[in-house]
């Protein structure tokens, strides 16, 4: 069911295939500068098409290298990964590994509950929520102090708190935010 990546590395994995993507462009600048000195410098046998050929690549390189940048940029995954050090009050993508290891492990081996059509998961240190395919959000139990439901225009919220800090989850159905507010209270909030 899942793979060696985990379900957090998968997620924020796009922002990875632009690092790759970017040294890849690199290497290319870098093969088509050694031809350029390969031709010019050494064996002093260039043909217009040749050299045309590399000038149109050598121009199409820093292009790549912009829109890569602009992609990375405007990748949500930073955000993402900004709301994991935050929530879980880690500071490298080291600690992430080890936290979707234990994410994975406690799916596996120790669910608590399982709600909302399979889209909600409760283990003994996590609440993971995978409402469509790409966007989920991971919360911490630990520290999970109360939780409110409210209606907002034509949907439901409900507030997770931590303290001072709380947690909103969208819900398009209130009956959907009574169970998930019931399975959390009778989870963890049972002792408090």
């Amino acid at each position: 069911m899942f793979s060696n990546k985990g379900i957090l590395m998968r997620k924020i994995s796009f922002s990875q295939t632009l690092n790759q993507l970017t040294i890849f462009l690199k290497g290319m600048a870098v093969i088509c500068l050694l031809y350029v000195i390969n031709e010019y410098f050494w064996q002093k046998n260039t043909s217009f098409q040749n050299t045309s050929a590399v000038l149109w690549t050598m121009a199409i390189l820093p292009i790549g290298g912009i829109i890569v940048s602009l992609m990375k940029r405007r990748s949500e995954n930073q955000p993402l990964i900004d709301e994991l050090y935050q929530t879980f009050e880690i500071d490298s993508i080291e600690a992430i590994k080890q936290l979707d290891k234990q994410l994975v492990e406690q799916l596996k081996l120790n669910k608590l509950f399982v709600s909302n059509k399979n889209q909600i998961v409760g283990t003994k240190d996590y609440l993971l929520l995978d409402f469509r395919e790409g966007l989920f959000q991971l919360f911490p139990t630990k520290g999970l102090t109360k939780t409110q439901i409210a209606a907002k225009d034509s949907y439901y919220t409900l507030t997770l708190y931590y303290g001072e800090l709380k947690k909103v989850i969208p819900f398009k159905k209130e009956q959907e935010a009574k169970e998930l507010s019931k399975q959390l209270k009778k989870n963890y909030l049972k002792e408090r």
